[in-house]
């Protein structure tokens, strides 16, 4: 039997951050994180291929206050690589077609996805009243359609398969896009929110850096620094089984070895793994976390010749718009965001393929695979080629979906763990905020 104060199942992003914050705050406090995997670092994952820089998993991360704390006491801030100037400009396929999506609400007023009329009803927006209704299960286009108009909830659809490779009409808005229903709820618009964060942003420039960021390495250089600074705290190859208490502790058992006691647990693992090893503890819970569903996601990263890239092969990418036939979600232009993603003379697309779009996309065997990334890149992206497909990784249960009843399903979680399981935390991206800056939340808190 082994003993720790606290005990984290999961060695990615959110699980190491765990630890080494709690580390700064409690360095005397027995600490230990167990990982399946041989790796550390879930789905953060970085690769060379022929001088190429392949993301496995996010292509770059969204900094936040957390994740910008964390870069400064890890010391990574020197190593930060931010995006070029190209990767402003955003696409949308529509009705076979590439097109330019407004870069902002200004935008709105020049851009071709939405008619005259359209335009008029997206940017009477602030005029719509609030609702009221905090409780609200509205899906993500009922949202957008809501505060600005039927048209603009089209574009939506795109949004959607781009962040979570899902279905607008299924994807919980408050839950998906918290951001958009706060600023509905504290400035009664999401135009107005809008505008208010543009200028707090501006005026804190300096201390928040870009708006996108990579680092040098990759963003595995991120999960690598954390493994590095935990160093033994971290045990690889250990796979827990089941989950059990013994009066005031926890226990967890192994598929070998002695089992783990501690009186702190904390779930850093996908919902669906958390189900699993809590089903024998709370069948309640265990079979609450399995209600959460997630999609399977194959990323097709192929190189073309740079010299003759046409200007909507430029950019930060593409994405699919809800009814576009075929399983392509978007395309993201990774050596035109980072330009050291590809070698001199080379240009490097990841192709987003499945998700909510086939289900099936599991069963594809590599030619399929790669026959839809070279179609896509060929009639989209008017690339001639020659195409040379890299790498395909594929990615099970990749990424959960915050469908309707998420927030309320939540709320139960919490108020099972509180009442039930003191003591017990889960936390991750199955739950909220589906990006990867390190996430430090728990869903033991009240709400």
């Amino acid at each position: 039997m082994s003993e720790t104060e606290l005990l984290i199942l999961g060695a990615g992003p959110a699980g190491m951050a765990r630890a080494f914050w709690e580390r700064r705050r409690a360095p005397r406090r027995q600490i230990h994180i167990l990982e399946r995997s041989s790796n550390p670092g879930g789905w953060a994952r970085s690769l060379e291929v022929n001088g190429h820089h392949l993301e496995l998993g996010p292509q770059a991360l969204r900094p936040d206050d957390t994740l910008l704390a964390t870069l400064r006491e890890l010391g990574l801030e020197k190593r930060v690589v931010e995006p070029s100037d190209r990767a402003s400009r955003r696409f949308v396929v529509r009705d076979g077609r590439l097109r330019a999506l407004p870069s902002g609400p200004a935008g709105l007023l020049t851009t071709g996805l939405m008619s005259f009329r359209g335009k008029l009803r997206a940017l009477r927006e602030p005029r719509v009243p609030r609702l009221e209704e905090s409780t609200s299960e509205e899906s993500v286009t009922e949202f957008i359609q809501r505060r600005f108009g039927r048209e603009a909830a089209r574009l939506a659809s795109a949004m959607v398969h781009g962040i979570f490779a899902g279905d607008a009409d299924r994807l919980e808005a408050r839950s998906a896009f918290p951001v958009l229903a706060e600023f509905e709820r504290e400035h009664g618009s999401v135009l107005k929110g809008m505008k208010h964060k543009a200028r707090a942003r501006r005026e804190s420039k300096a201390e928040r850096g870009p708006a996108l960021l990579t680092f040098e390495g990759g963003i595995q250089a991120l999960t690598d620094r954390l493994h590095k600074r935990l160093g033994d705290v971290v045990s690889l190859g250990v796979d827990p089984v089941r989950i059990s208490r013994e009066r005031d502790r926890f226990r967890i058992d192994l598929s070998s070895g002695p089992h783990w006691t501690t009186g702190a647990l904390v779930l850093a693992t996908p919902a669906w793994a958390a189900a699993d090893l809590l089903r024998p503890l709370d069948e309640e819970l265990g079979h609450a976390l399995d209600e959460i569903p997630f999609v399977d996601v194959v990323s097709a990263y192929v190189s073309v010749p740079a010299e003759k890239l046409d200007s909507r092969a430029e950019g930060f990418g593409c994405l699919f718009e809800k009814g576009e036939p075929g399983p392509v979600l978007g395309i993201l232009y990774a050596s035109s965001v980072f330009p050291d993603h590809a070698p001199r003379g080379r240009a490097l697309y990841r192709v987003m393929i499945g998700g909510a779009r086939d289900p099936e996309i599991l069963r594809w065997d590599e030619d399929r695979v790669e026959q839809a990334a070279v179609d896509a890149l060929r009639g989209y992206l008017k690339l001639e080629g020659p195409f040379e497909v890299l790498h395909i990784e594929r990615c099970a249960r990749a990424i959960p979906q915050y469908e309707r009843g998420h927030a309320a399903r939540l709320s139960r979680i919490k108020q099972r763990l509180r009442e039930r399981h003191p003591g017990l935390e889960l936390c991750g991206n199955s739950y909220e905020h589906i990006a990867l800056p390190p996430q430090l939340h728990r869903l033991d808190d009240p709400d």
